[in-house]
């Protein structure tokens, strides 16, 4: 018998092995328990990619000539909820199926599923597929969730017996050994009173071990391509961000812990692409500098993008290294072109300062992309033409736009504890849906964004991804006022 089965439902990337799936799985490994992993998202993205081309399956559910295996992708991610979920889920059942015959095979005494915000709701209906054949299993939930905010009233709690929010190592560890001794109800006992259940972050990283993939199907995800991470939390502030909230103070793994998961997965997995899963990556710049110099001491072959931001301490001298290390891209939080949003998003850094450090890194070879937000509060048309113009003036420093998206109020932000006395309206429906008194509303920043992309075909940078679809896509599918 397994003490554990973790699980992940769609729709979420299908690109590198999950990283909170391997690292749970490690931490209670190590504290003797028995563990089982099934990326249900994977095995169904698979097999919506067999489909066929777009315009030979009738969904239905899906515009005409778009493809299964698009409903992962940001335009249509509304099609995992209802009423179309159940239609959708239909097309997958042999993959349900499949996840519960495992847990017969298994026989776990605790199943445990990821959950972020656009695979909420369709882990909650897998959860009453397993709960119809099981009323001994111990379902839990977790994900990065302030208590606070978690939607409890969406719980059914003859289904879902707890969850755990934001960082869960030793809360897991806490409820296996409920299960293993009482069983579900031993889990039921500790949440009588509170379903949510909280742990303070791990203050020193190398007390979790470095992680191990063992157990999962790794053919499912991109070749050669792995999550790392170095650190946890953020130590910076701004305005318009929740990440502090979630991830707690900036905490990071020793430079050998970090040379020990480079080398599993370089020599172990044969993963050498990596993707810097920290928040920012450059947050200390001299355990930056160590841990470059680590890679080229030992000898890893290793290409990584990474988000970071600006700041000072990261020289051209830092850059150049960090190439030499095997940095490809780096993801820069810049946000705007213009001085006087910078300082209400209280990013700390200035536009000159950011144009230096994008010049650096294309004079050491690395590629430049940049997030970019559009319509923060107080943001006038003036600002949006400072950005404009930034993105003429830096053409040549600049790769492309890697996030394109319009203001987000998102609750438990700073901007949203201040939305009153900014005169921000909040929407019922959607966070990018807020109003502002000033004249700030949503069809004023969509029509910035249009600029924005239009501006970027014209100087030829490229934009990875934006919300402008999934925004418009999902107006289209509210009921008219008219």
């Amino acid at each position: 018998m397994t003490n554990l089965l973790l699980t992940l439902c769609p729709p979420l990337p299908v690109v590198c092995p999950p990283l909170a799936m391997a690292s749970l799985a490690t931490y209670v490994r190590t504290r003797g328990y028995s563990v089982s992993l099934y990326d249900l998202n994977t095995r169904m993205a698979a097999s919506a990619s067999r489909v066929g081309l777009p315009g030979s399956f009738e969904l239905g559910f899906l515009p005409r000539g778009v493809a299964l295996r698009e409903a992962w992708d940001d335009p249509y991610l509304d099609v995992w909820l209802p009423p179309r979920l159940h239609r959708l889920l239909q097309h997958f059942e042999a993959e349900i199926v499949s996840l519960i015959q495992e847990l017969h095979r298994v026989q776990p005494a605790v199943v445990g599923f990821s959950i972020y915000r656009h695979n909420l709701v369709c882990t909650l209906e897998i959860a009453r597929r397993i709960r119809a054949v099981s009323d001994r299993i111990t379902l839990i939930l977790g994900g990065p969730f302030l208590p606070g905010e978690f939607p409890i009233e969406m719980l059914d709690r003859e289904v879902v017996d707890a969850f755990v929010a934001c960082e869960g190592e030793q809360r897991l560890e806490h409820i296996l050994a409920r299960a293993s001794t009482g069983g579900r109800e031993a889990v039921r006992e500790l949440t009588a009173t509170n379903l949510i259940l909280e742990q303070a972050p791990f203050q020193d990283l190398d007390k979790i071990p470095p992680l191990r993939y063992d157990g999962l199907d790794l053919s499912f995800y991109e070749p050669g391509k792995a999550h790392l991470i170095t650190s946890r939390g953020c130590p910076h502030r701004c305005s318009f961000c929740t990440d502090r909230h979630y991830h707690g103070p900036f905490r990071s793994h020793s430079i050998n812990n970090v040379l020990a998961q480079i080398q599993y997965l370089t020599e172990e997995l044969g993963r050498t692409n990596l993707v810097i899963y920290d928040l920012t990556f450059n947050a200390n710049p001299k355990r930056l500098a160590a841990l470059c110099q680590g890679i080229l001491d030992r000898g890893f072959q290793v290409s990584w993008d990474a988000l970071v931001r600006v700041n000072t301490a990261t020289t051209a001298e830092l850059l150049t290294l960090m190439k030499k290390a095997g940095c490809h891209a780096l993801m820069i939080g810049l946000e705007s072109g213009s001085d006087t949003v910078l300082r209400r998003m209280n990013k700390g850094f200035t536009v000159a300062e950011a144009r230096h450090m994008l010049r650096d890194a294309k004079r050491a070879r690395i590629e430049t992309r940049i997030n970019l937000i559009v319509g923060f509060p107080g943001e006038e048309e003036s600002h949006h033409l400072e950005t404009i113009h930034f993105l003429e003036t830096e053409r040549s420093s600049l790769d492309a736009i890697c996030v394109l998206s319009t203001y987000h109020l998102m609750p438990n932000s700073e901007v949203w504890h201040s939305r009153e006395t900014l005169g921000l309206l909040p929407a019922k429906t959607h966070t990018f849906a807020w109003e502002g008194k000033d004249g700030n509303t949503l069809a004023v920043r969509l029509d910035r964004c249009e600029h924005i992309v239009g501006a970027c075909m014209k100087l030829g940078i490229r934009i990875d991804n934006s919300s402008l679809g999934l925004i418009r896509n999902a107006l289209e599918k509210e009921p008219s006022t008219s």
